[in-house]
């Protein structure tokens, strides 16, 4: 929540600023021209996302090369259509591929093991195969007898 309103205040901020330098018509005509970008550079991630899934297929890339640059380029182009100055700036940044190996670098912390979660899943499944051998009881302890009501 504190990183939205860290945002919507820089947000506020740099478009007004931006307002009061280029004036209301010149505001206008970027916030349309960023958002025909923005169309326009979404459904080229489309074709480039089909590209990749091809090159994953063949097993010329990894899965995470794919997350990093197409949904990158993607989330910028989403964030070109939506109006403001700010997320403008941050949706032209996230078009260069540099970028978001940057920005994923600071949002991205841990790396899978993909082996250990495969080690795991196998031992999670075979404890299943076992516990599938044991019965489930429950014992309810009531010593009172008919009488003693």
């Amino acid at each position: 929540m504190i990183y939205f309103l860290l945002f919507m205040f820089v947000e506020v901020m740099v478009s007004s600023w931006f307002i009061g330098y280029l004036g209301g018509f010149s505001t206008f005509m970027e916030l349309i021209v960023s958002a025909v970008a923005g169309i326009y550079l979404l459904q080229g991630v489309q074709y480039s996302l089909s590209s990749k899934l091809n090159s994953i297929r063949q097993g010329d890339i990894e899965t995470k090369d794919i997350l990093k640059h197409s949904l990158g380029s993607g989330f910028g182009a989403v964030l070109l259509i939506i109006p403001g100055f700010f997320t403008d700036i941050v949706g032209l940044l996230l078009q260069f591929n540099f970028v978001v190996v940057v920005f994923s670098g600071l949002f991205i912390k841990k790396q899978t093991n993909f082996r250990n979660f495969e080690y795991n899943y196998k031992n999670f499944t075979n404890k299943e195969k076992i516990d599938e051998k044991i019965i489930d009881v429950e014992v309810i302890d009531d010593s009172r007898s008919i009488g003693d009501n």
